[in-house]
């Protein structure tokens, strides 16, 4: 697998070490975001730091993509991992008035939501980083814990 798609590819499966190593690329560009934004002129802030967030968002998204497809678990997971905590932190949030949209849960329910938006994550991170692929080939490719195969010449 060239670079390229190593990096870019939402196609396959990939290993728990590519995936932090892929993880920790996409944090260099976000940290390259802050360092830009602290050192640059505000033009080429704003251009360089959205090339750079939506390259570092690219390569994190493929990456989780991958280490669900290693899983044996289909992308709509992210749905689960992102979606279901932004859609309680919305529908929970404070209003103007001190009330809440979901008016029988009133008081008290930002720290539970936390900890639910808080299990869901540490969720994530256990099922992406630690817990090891399915073994042998899985509806999204070879094991990628698997030698890589040789052909005689």
């Amino acid at each position: 697998m060239d670079t390229w798609n190593f990096i870019f590819s939402f196609r396959g499966r990939i290993t728990r070490a590519d995936f932090w190593l892929l993880t920790f690329v996409a944090i260099a560009m976000w940290i390259a975001i802050a360092i830009l934004t602290f050192f640059a002129i505000p033009a080429v802030t704003w251009v360089g730091g959205l090339i750079l967030f939506m390259s570092g968002l690219a390569v994190w998204l493929s990456a989780v993509t991958r280490r669900l497809h290693d899983r044996n678990k289909s992308a709509w997971y992210l749905l689960l991992f992102f979606g279901l905590p932004s859609a309680l932190q919305t529908a929970f949030a404070p209003h103007p008035k001190g009330h809440t949209i979901f008016v029988l849960i009133y008081g008290g329910t930002d720290s539970f939501v936390d900890l639910v938006c808080l299990a869901i994550g540490v969720w994530m991170l256990t099922e992406l980083g630690t817990l090891r692929g399915t073994t042998g080939p899985n509806r999204y490719g070879p094991d990628s814990m698997a030698a890589p195969e040789t052909h005689p010449v």
